[in-house]
């Protein structure tokens, strides 16, 4: 399992998203990317995290953002 710090820029904005409760369809919205590849690309975090849902994830994000001191750009 890798952190999420270690994921791409993109794969971190999607998980940011993921944790702040967006769906998948809001989230290409935003990002200009189709529904479908949003959800590529969270099975693709999934797998490298070792994750394996949407409120997991949430969790590892928000954990890592109070231990990290926030967001990583």
């Amino acid at each position: 399992m890798i952190p999420i710090a270690k994921l791409s820029a993109r794969q971190r904005e999607v998980v940011a998203h993921v944790a702040h409760g967006l769906t998948n369809k809001e989230i290409g919205r935003l990002l200009n990317l189709t529904e479908g590849t949003v959800k590529m690309m969270l099975h693709m975090v999934y797998d490298r995290t070792g994750i394996r849902n949407r409120t997991a994830l949430a969790a590892k994000y928000h954990r890592e953002e109070v231990i990290n001191g926030g967001p990583k750009q």
